[in-house]
């Protein structure tokens, strides 16, 4: 399977200047025999070309121009497997260089999936992790896992029990979407900015393999992409890749968009 990476996402852009980011990440696609390039620029069909699955972590500072878009879907049409992740924080309007949602909200429109123009975090605010387990998920391929799929080291099965997260926004449903990890009974998270609990019906992350909205590819949308850092790093906030079973979940839904 070869993998490219977004080279303006805000956990690659992290990456790329201080090389503590998504260190386990990386090695983890590495154990698995996974082929992963960040891309040089902007994204384009010939980019694309080659590759079996796509990962935007949050485009922040360069929206996604058209071309790009229309090569984007493309991809996912003819077969191609997109992760598509924004992170916590609404549109702001009052500063174009920070749309952790809208930006990335302009890809998943493509393939009629949108972000909640919210932000959510835990209320306890000295340890703020946010833990998805038991009924917030489901039985999607990504959560349960196949056999004959890579197993990170250390583990014993495919199957993910525990998705630690932090602060995040959600994902809506459509007519074409497939549960993944739902954000419900979080009686603990809110919020940040009416302090109201999570809306009714919106998810944390969603896939789409239905052919009259994707095509003959896979989507999944995630309302985080922090979640992917490393545990010992602290910008832009905290990572928790290495707790809970995110690095399987990792592992599982690269497998599943490459079409396995």
């Amino acid at each position: 399977m070869k993998i490219l990476f977004d080279r303006y996402g805000q956990q690659v852009q992290v990456q790329l200047n201080k090389k503590d980011r998504l260190t386990g990440m990386f090695n983890t696609l590495d154990e698995a025999g996974y082929v992963y390039d960040i891309a040089a620029g902007a994204l384009s069909s010939s980019a694309l070309a080659g590759y079996d699955v796509l990962i935007l972590t949050t485009r922040m500072d360069n929206p996604f121009e058209t071309d790009e878009l229309a090569a984007i879907t493309a991809f996912v049409k003819n077969g191609g497997g997109l992760w598509c992740m924004a992170n916590h924080s609404g549109f702001n309007l009052g500063n174009i260089n920070n749309n952790h949602v809208r930006y990335t909200g302009s890809v998943c429109s493509t393939f009629w999936s949108a972000y909640e123009a919210a932000a959510y975090s835990s209320t306890d605010h000295v340890n703020n992790e946010v833990t998805l387990t038991g009924a917030n998920l489901s039985d999607h391929p990504t959560i349960s896992g196949k056999d004959g799929w890579p197993i990170v080291s250390g583990g014993s099965s495919t199957q993910v029990d525990t998705i630690v997260t932090r602060s995040f926004c959600a994902v809506y449903t459509n007519a074409f979407t497939d549960t993944i990890t739902l954000l419900e009974n979080l009686d603990y998270v809110e919020n940040t900015q009416s302090k109201l609990p999570i809306t009714n019906g919106v998810m944390w992350s969603i896939g789409l393999s239905n052919a009259e909205s994707v095509g003959s590819g896979r989507v999944v949308i995630c309302g985080d992409s922090g979640w992917l850092g490393d545990t010992d790093s602290n910008w832009p906030g905290p990572g928790e890749y290495q707790n809970g079973d995110n690095a399987q979940y990792m592992l599982n839904t690269v497998t599943w968009l490459s079409g396995a």
